[in-house]
C-alpha cells in the first residue's frame, strides 16, 4: 500500500470514530447567503454575514459575497476524509478550502462552524491547527439538533456528551491558546464547566430535564433534545450557577453566530 493510501485509510478510521460508517450521516445542504439587504442577521459594524454550507455551489456563492465582510462556512474536519464523511460529496473539502482562501485574500474575515458528532469529536484538536493554518478568525462548535424524523441517523452520528464533550473542550482550550475566537452552541452549561462563558445562543431543545428544574442557569441554557434524554438519561446534567458570557466585539459575535447558522442550514 502506498503512503498516500495508507494515510487516507487512517484518516477515515479516525474520523469515523465508530465501528461502522453511518449509512446516512447528518448532511449539510446547498450554499445560502445573507444579502446586505437583510440586516436582521448582521450586528452593528457588519455589512452582512455570508453563510455557506460545506462548499456546495461555492463558485456562485463566492461572487455573492463580494459585498460582505464575513464569510461563514461549515467545515466538519481537518481532512477530506473527515469532512466528506458528512457531506457525502467528493471534492467538497477542496471547494470549501479554496473558498476560504479566496475570501481571505480579498480581505474577508472567515468563520467556521463544525458539528460535534461521533465522527468529528476525535479530530477537533487537529481541526484547530487546520483553522489557524488557514487564517480563520473564529470557530463555533455546534451540538446537532435532531428532529424526530432523524432519530435513526442520530443514533449513528450523535455521541453521548460524556464521550464527546472532553474532546471538544480540549479543542476549545487549544483554540484559545492559539488565539482563535471560539464559541460553543447547544451544549448545556453544566457540561461546559469553566468554558460555559464561551456559549452563544442557539435553538432550545424544549422542556428541560428534571435535574434542570432548579438549576439557576436554566433560562440561559441550551438543554438537550428529548430523544437524547430518553436514550441516555439525565445523569450527565446537574444544577450550576449562571455564568455570564464573555464580552466580545460585535463583529466577532456576528461571525460566530453566522458559523453556527451555516452548520444548522444543513440539518
Amino acid at each position: 500500500m502506498r503512503d498516500g493510501s495508507r494515510k487516507a485509510s487512517a484518516d477515515r478510521r479516525r474520523c469515523r470514530g465508530a465501528s461502522e460508517r453511518p449509512r446516512r450521516p447528518l448532511q449539510s445542504g446547498r450554499a445560502t447567503w445573507a444579502s446586505p439587504e437583510a440586516p436582521a442577521r448582521a450586528r452593528p459594524g457588519v455589512v452582512a454575514s455570508a453563510c455557506a454550507t460545506n462548499g456546495m455551489s461555492m463558485a456562485s456563492a463566492t461572487s455573492a459575497s463580494e459585498l460582505a465582510h464575513i464569510l461563514a462556512v461549515a467545515v466538519h474536519g481537518p481532512t477530506a476524509a473527515c469532512h466528506e464523511l458528512h457531506t457525502e460529496r467528493p471534492g467538497s473539502f477542496g471547494e470549501i478550502s479554496r473558498a476560504i482562501s479566496g475570501a481571505r485574500d480579498r480581505g474577508r474575515r472567515v468563520f467556521v462552524g463544525t458539528w460535534l458528532t461521533r465522527s468529528t469529536c476525535r479530530s477537533l484538536v487537529q481541526m484547530v491547527d487546520w483553522l489557524v493554518g488557514t487564517s480563520v478568525v473564529g470557530w463555533t462548535v455546534v451540538w446537532p439538533r435532531v428532529a424526530a424524523t432523524g432519530l435513526v441517523r442520530a443514533s449513528r452520528t450523535v455521541p453521548r456528551l460524556g464521550i464527546a464533550a472532553p474532546h471538544a473542550l480540549r479543542a476549545v482550550q487549544r483554540a484559545q491558546q492559539r488565539g482563535l475566537a471560539v464559541a460553543v452552541v447547544g451544549i448545556p452549561s453544566c457540561v461546559l464547566g469553566p468554558f460555559a462563558a464561551l456559549r452563544i445562543p442557539g435553538p432550545r431543545a424544549g422542556t428541560p430535564a428534571p435535574p434542570c428544574a432548579e438549576c439557576p442557569a436554566r433560562d440561559d441554557c441550551a438543554a438537550l433534545d428529548p430523544w437524547y434524554l430518553d436514550r441516555f438519561g439525565p445523569g450527565e446534567l446537574h444544577p450550576v450557577p449562571p455564568v455570564p458570557r464573555n464580552p466580545r466585539a460585535p463583529w466577532i459575535v456576528s461571525g460566530l453566530e453566522a458559523a453556527a447558522r451555516a452548520v444548522d442550514e444543513g440539518q
